[in-house]
């Protein structure tokens, strides 16, 4: 049978799920305890860490491991709401509801701004150019594309627009 939704999930990659079989069975403890599984489980752990933020560009202590995507967007969305209280948040009409609701919940109704999308399930680019010269917001959140439709922003477009105001 043909399987037709893959912006929604994917199945792993033969050697990705090879790899995590293999950590699963040789580093399986807690890597906050201090015996010696978790000692093993927490050198797996970092060596990880050290390897993506390599990759990414990034500082290790800048990699933060997560159970899922709610679990990460959440904790961001948290964190810039606190450390940016003058300021709002945009989120598009048609973006997942675990950014939604932690906006609403984190930033309050008041600082969240729904970008717009065109009949075609398309976020209003001139919308963003005439918002972007009013008043930057801390953070946009558009998703490149969407698990339900299929349909591709113009994340692009959308990223450089955000660039040249300095917002994530």
């Amino acid at each position: 049978m043909p399987y037709f939704d893959w912006n929604a999930t994917a199945p792993l990659h033969p050697r990705a799920r090879e790899v995590w079989l293999e950590a699963n069975d040789s580093a399986w403890a807690n890597p906050s305890t201090a015996y010696r599984p978790g000692a093993l489980a927490r050198a797996r752990l970092d060596e990880a860490r050290e390897e993506i933020a390599q990759l990414l560009g990034f500082a290790a202590d800048q990699v933060i491991f997560t159970s899922g995507a709610t679990e990460a967007n959440n904790g961001f969305i948290r964190e810039l709401a606190r450390l940016s209280p003058d300021k709002g948040i945009w989120v598009s009409a048609i973006e997942h509801p675990s950014i939604m609701e932690a906006a609403l919940h984190f930033w309050g109704p008041a600082r969240v701004q729904s970008i717009p999308v065109t009949p075609e399930g398309v976020v209003d680019l001139d919308w963003f150019v005439d918002h972007f010269q009013k008043a930057p917001p801390a953070l946009v959140s558009v998703m490149a594309a969407n698990n339900e439709t299929g349909v591709i922003q113009p994340w692009q477009e959308i990223r450089d627009l955000c660039a040249k105001s300095g917002v994530p």
